[in-house]
């Protein structure tokens, strides 16, 4: 199989939907068969128009959103390169938390800043 810009050996048509002549602007796939089988004809054709509307019948993406999934599934693979990355960086800390628990130890103050006392208080 190769691709052509026009179909030039007879028929000169596209076997998918014949009502496509030789000079389609979007080209053909020559398939190098000479015949489909119980076939007169010459040569066999596909147009590209043929060949988009046998991927949408498919269901089989357009090039247009193959690049959008390629780019989702980029973007998807960035954010969980990232979700693990914090992920592993949370279990080291919750690590080390756990081996100071272990050994009894306790903070001597409590965290943040101290409480502020009412003006004319003094301690």
């Amino acid at each position: 199989m190769r691709f052509v810009e026009r179909a030039d050996i007879r028929p000169m048509r596209c076997a998918v939907c014949p009502s496509i002549g030789q000079s389609h602007p979007e080209g053909f796939i020559d398939t190098g068969a000479e015949r489909l089988p119980a076939a007169v004809e010459q040569r066999v054709y596909v147009s590209v128009a043929a060949v988009r509307e046998l991927n949408r019948v498919l269901g089989w993406p357009t090039p247009t959103a193959h690049e959008a999934l390629q780019a989702e599934r980029d973007e998807l693979a960035k954010r969980l390169e990232d979700a693990e990355t914090d992920l592993r960086e949370t279990q080291q800390f919750m690590d080390a938390i756990d081996v100071i628990e272990s050994r009894d130890f306790r903070a001597r103050r409590k965290p943040g800043r101290p409480k502020k006392q009412p003006e004319g208080v003094q301690v």
